[in-house]
């Protein structure tokens, strides 16, 4: 991944964003090493231009983009540290509901914040679902962050009756379409 040069490798999930920037770095040192050994003086000049392109690049790049990402490139976190901070500093329910969309490991030191955050936003989500809250995110809702089992059944089950109707419905309007189709044979 570190030796792609795709930018969004750089997320802390990913592999981080000042491992991915030191890795340029590493893969411009070594193509010239590379290039060195083997001796030829037109390698060393071809991999030594590209190299310098790539440095060249990345440096016009990071003075033209958007300031609040350049440090993005240099964040030091881990994914653990980045998944605990977008908890606590996110101010919407779905931006804090992403750090249960990664693996647990990433959050396992946060799990009762995020277990007494959802015991709150449970019976909310019930009574007006939000329209982020789709069913893969009622999926990924532990079981052992909600006590109330019949809460999280219901919770994860929301949507199965107008699932189960929607598909009956065109099931039947599939043979209605059918039928026709087949008497013109």
């Amino acid at each position: 991944v570190d030796w792609t040069c795709v930018m969004q490798f750089r997320h802390q999930n990913e592999v981080g964003g000042l491992y991915w920037s030191l890795n340029l770095f590493v893969t411009c040192a070594i193509a010239i090493v590379s290039a060195l050994a083997h001796g030829d003086a037109s390698v060393l000049l071809f991999m030594g231009g590209c190299s310098a392109g790539l440095l060249i690049s990345f440096t016009l790049f990071l003075l033209t983009i958007n300031r609040q990402y350049v440090k993005t490139f240099y964040d030091t976190r881990t994914s653990s540290k980045y998944n605990t901070d977008l908890f606590f500093n996110s101010t919407s329910d779905e931006s804090k509901f992403n750090v249960l969309l990664v693996h647990e490991n990433l959050w396992r030191d946060i799990r009762a914040d995020v277990k007494a955050w959802l015991v709150t936003r449970l019976p909310m989500w019930i009574e007006s679902p939000p329209e982020w809250l789709t069913d893969n995110h009622r999926a990924s809702i532990p079981e052992w962050a909600v006590d109330d089992k019949a809460l999280l059944s219901r919770v994860r089950n929301e949507n199965v009756k107008a699932l189960i109707e929607a598909r009956r419905r065109s099931s039947v309007a599939g043979l209605l379409v059918a039928v026709p189709n087949a008497q013109e044979s």
